[in-house]
């Protein structure tokens, strides 16, 4: 039953990620095999930056600064992709432009790993930024976009429930909030 207050664009939208599920691709993003072989080169660090993979388990994170730099701030930055999407290079462009200091972490997304395993990390990184790199959380700012933005409102709401210090603020770009499609703005 399709709501009828839906606007053109959203029910397009709509419509036009039906026909791509419906369509040879459907198969392989629901298996996670399409996100299994991304096309895309091998990104390379801008000179005047450090960058280091960090391996948590069950997740990577991706921390990049500039050399000498001191700013006692940092962007945990959560990357969209409908919560089946890895890390991209363009995010990691993101991060050179979004701050001084910045840092990404590359959730687990489904069909392997459905919820609530990319909050989990989420929350991971979030600590991590506080115990290991010692920022207090009014140095944070989380940034998303899509799904990345979902989980960054998703972030708050599980740091408020627990009664843990919130970041500094949020950079919301488009953030998918309504997972069930069915809310009057969608």
């Amino acid at each position: 039953m399709r709501n009828k207050n839906v606007s053109i664009r959203g029910a397009l939208v709509r419509d036009m990620i039906h026909d791509i599920m419906e369509t040879s691709l459907g198969k392989p993003i629901q298996t996670g095999e399409f996100r299994k072989n991304p096309v895309e080169p091998a990104w390379v660090c801008p000179s005047g930056y450090e960058y280091e993979i960090i391996d948590r388990e069950p997740f990577k994170m991706e921390y990049l600064k500039p050399e000498g730099v001191v700013t006692g701030r940092v962007v945990l930055q959560l990357h969209g992709g409908g919560y089946i999407g890895p890390m991209k290079n363009i995010y990691r462009k993101f991060s050179v432009r979004y701050s001084r200091l910045s840092y990404g972490g590359d959730y687990r997304v489904a069909p392997e790993h459905p919820y609530p395993a990319a909050l989990e990390d989420v929350i991971h990184a979030y600590q991590w930024l506080i115990k290991e790199k010692h920022y207090r959380p009014g140095q944070v700012v989380v940034a998303g976009d899509s799904a990345g933005g979902g989980l960054a409102l998703a972030l708050c709401l599980f740091l408020r429930d627990h009664g843990m210090p919130q970041p500094a603020g949020l950079v919301l770009m488009s953030p998918w909030a309504d997972l069930t499609c069915s809310g009057d703005s969608y």
